[in-house]
């Protein structure tokens, strides 16, 4: 919610969770800020916005750790070190005479997918370098055969999986995501058919929509 309009949204928020029967607790609330450290004023600093609430500078929500500042940094750093941790728990299964089909498929539903899982919402804000720690650790399990050497680099994992949820978003009108799309394109001359028809709004690499506007121009 926009700093200016807060009060009327948790006006808002508390509303509908007294329409559904919900109790909404201050004391359990947690409260998160996302900011530009330049760009805040600095008495939004002194006390919480949503009276009794508990502010926080991380939330984790559907196991993503969200940070006030957008990285993805620590996020990353769980999720690489959980799944680096579960090679041990490969190696067991591969002592115990697990063969290497069905290792691998052990290693695909655990390690990768854990290591992917909610990727549209965390690879257009991750940089390089953890990029390719990502990569290495894909290599790495292929090196010890608990994937195949043919297995899908992970651009391409990430990419599918924002393909996968961009179909989801555009053709599923009840998706939650899908009042965040800009508003169809009006053209009354023939061009090259796009991907889509939507107009694009201001380049942003990092959010998934925008990131997908653009990735599907043509």
């Amino acid at each position: 919610m926009d700093l200016e309009t807060y009060a009327a949204e948790f006006a808002n928020i508390s509303k509908w969770a007294a329409i559904s029967n919900i109790i909404l607790n201050p004391r359990k609330t947690r409260e998160l800020i996302v900011f530009r450290s330049d760009r805040l004023r600095p008495d939004v600093l002194t006390h919480p916005i949503i009276s009794e609430a508990v502010r926080v500078s991380s939330l984790r929500v559907l196991s993503v750790a969200i940070f006030s500042d957008l990285g993805m940094s620590e996020h990353l750093d769980q999720v690489l070190s959980s799944c680096a941790s579960s090679c041990y728990a490969l190696r067991v299964l591969r002592c115990h005479g697990l063969p290497t089909p069905q290792l691998q498929e052990v290693a695909r539903a655990t390690t990768v997918a854990s290591l992917m899982y909610a990727s549209p919402s965390w690879w257009g804000f991750t940089s390089a370098g953890y990029r390719e720690r990502i990569e290495r650790l894909i290599n790495q399990l292929k090196r010890c055969g608990f994937l195949p050497m043919s297995a899908p680099s992970v651009p391409t994992l990430a990419n599918e999986a924002d393909q996968r949820l961009f179909r989801s978003v555009i053709h599923n009108p009840d998706h939650v995501l899908h009042k965040l799309l800009p508003d169809v394109r009006r053209v009354n001359y023939n061009l090259r058919s796009r991907a889509h028809g939507f107009e694009l709004p201001l380049k942003d690499d990092r959010n998934f929509i925008s990131r997908l506007l653009y990735k599907d121009i043509y």
